[in-house]
């Protein structure tokens, strides 16, 4: 049976590095570590993971919207909260829902977002290096904003997943397969692209692979059976971190066979709604110490230790103001205990046993 956690903080800072892709072209600015500096030599890795980010709005909402923040403070004010985070780390991945795109073909749907395509400043200015796009939201101005969205990703460097579109990148020497799932179509019917995703991964070489799902029920707290299944079989198959979004809310972490599922981690950077009632999310990390290379150039993760480090989507408690940012003190208390609950309530569902959740002193 699964294990549902939470894990201490890791207090070493690990050195930023240079992010490439797996065809060696720069994708990012972290580069004080050249990944030769690597080779031969055993390695740690910090990887990143934020949930929903709705770089846009939808043009029906009314009052302050996503846009009209970025018209007046530009694209470096939404991600200055958290850009430390990710400036320090080697690899930040968003969950991106909504399209970059001028078409103006609103699918009918009840709630469609959109940015312009430039509001990729808001990622690469922030140390964001990859995308999962693989939601309900990846159309919603039809095939031509897929396409314009994913450009847009292209001609800024930043790396994207969804369904059978995989990558690998290499962060500091290290082979980081990357895969995105979208689930709400097809629910466990999905199960067959996961497990190909993953064996494409590991057909490529990847010492390291996270699987990222969009999947449950919006607003449940905890995860449906499905999502547990899911995340068990990516496991079994070989991904060696699950991560999940779409909930809008956190539901908990549970260890698997010593492998991290994180089954929502909440809004984040969300254009999606201008007071949401929920404004609790986190910044879930990720270390991995990884061996030397074998003859075959081939990794083994040796050690891994996790970092949840709660935050609120605004940096205001009244309004969302589309900058998340860290929270400390009783608020960081409440929310590591709401986790902590949501673990206990899915370990008791699904009859595994839950660990305690530790804040780090810092956020104390």
């Amino acid at each position: 049976m699964g294990k549902f956690r939470c894990f201490r903080r890791i207090i070493t800072a690990l050195i930023c590095s240079a992010l490439l892709l797996s065809v060696s072209v720069p994708v990012s600015a972290k580069s004080l570590t050249p990944a030769e500096e690597n080779a031969g030599q055993p390695v740690a890795i910090r990887l990143s993971f934020v949930g929903d980010c709705t770089l846009g709005t939808d043009v029906n909402f009314g009052g302050v919207r996503f846009t009209d923040y970025y018209a007046k403070y530009g694209p470096d004010y939404f991600l200055t909260g958290v850009r430390s985070f990710f400036e320090t780390d080697d690899l930040t991945v968003v969950n991106l829902e909504g399209t970059l795109t001028t078409s103006k073909s609103r699918a009918n749907k009840t709630f469609a977002f959109k940015g312009d395509p430039s509001y990729t400043k808001i990622l690469t200015g922030s140390g964001v290096e990859a995308c999962n796009f693989a939601n309900n939201h990846n159309r919603d101005y039809g095939n031509q904003s897929f396409t314009d969205t994913t450009n847009a990703l292209d001609r800024a460097g930043i790396a994207w997943v969804c369904d059978d579109n995989v990558r690998i990148l290499d962060v500091k020497g290290v082979k980081v397969g990357l895969a995105g799932i979208y689930e709400l179509a097809a629910l466990t019917g999905c199960d067959s692209l996961v497990k190909k995703d993953i064996e494409t991964l590991k057909a490529q070489g990847a010492d390291v692979i996270c699987v990222e799902f969009h999947w449950g029920i919006e607003g449940d707290s905890v995860p449906d059976k499905n999502q547990v299944t899911l995340a068990h079989n990516a496991i079994n198959y070989g991904a060696d971190l699950v991560v999940g979004s779409h909930p809008h809310v956190l539901q908990g972490i549970e260890t698997y066979k010593g492998k991290q599922i994180v089954y929502s981690m909440g809004n984040f950077c969300f254009g999606g709604n201008s007071n949401p009632k929920d404004k609790d999310t986190m910044l879930y990390q990720m270390n991995f110490q990884l061996s030397a290379p074998d003859a075959a150039g081939h990794r083994t993760i040796t050690a891994t230790a996790e970092n949840v480090i709660p935050c609120r989507l605004s940096s205001v408690t009244t309004s969302n103001n589309y900058q998340p940012t860290t929270v400390t003190g009783s608020e960081a208390r409440r929310v590591i205990a709401k986790i902590q609950q949501r673990s206990d309530a899915a370990a008791a569902k699904y009859h595994t046993t839950a660990d305690t959740i530790v804040l780090d002193p810092a956020f104390q």
